[in-house]
């Protein structure tokens, strides 16, 4: 009896531990990610015909941010609408060349990243000193085409 509470304690205690991953960001050069971010604008090239290169601003959709912190959460706001979550990086590369944008950064980083451990929310794109370029998710997704979310460091 007494072996089967140690066995019960020890699973309940390892499926908390596991269940609850998530990725420190001050650590490994990814403090980078670490402040907040503010977004920009927005391009979208639709998968669909006429493939016209679709341009948004804060003024179009509304204030979003991004905001990491150093324990491992992003908390993201649209229109004042704050959401948090836990950052599981599954991908951070560094790179000399960042092809999406153009630009040579003397650090820079492609990420992805999964929310609260969710496949389905994912993040992903690259990050450099003072400009993150969102691919996947937020504030436009690539659902409808090829997006790229375009966010500056707040100082």
């Amino acid at each position: 009896m007494k072996k089967s509470k140690i066995i019960i304690i020890f699973l309940l205690v390892f499926g908390g531990i596991s269940d609850c991953k998530k990725d420190k960001l001050n650590v490994d050069n990814k403090d980078i990610l670490v402040g907040k971010w503010i977004w920009v604008y927005s391009t979208l090239k639709p998968y669909q015909p006429p493939h016209i290169l679709e341009t948004y601003y804060p003024k179009d959709l509304g204030n979003s941010s991004l905001e990491f912190t150093k324990n491992g959460h992003v908390i993201i706001t649209k229109n004042g609408d704050k959401s948090r979550y836990r950052v599981v990086l599954t991908a951070w590369k560094p790179c000399t060349l960042d092809v999406l944008c153009g630009y040579q950064y003397n650090k820079c980083y492609k990420y992805e990243i999964l929310l609260d451990n969710h496949f389905e929310d994912r993040m992903g794109g690259g990050v450099s000193e003072d400009t993150l370029i969102e691919i996947v998710y937020f504030p436009i997704s690539n659902e409808n085409g090829t997006a790229a979310n375009y966010f500056v460091k707040e100082k």
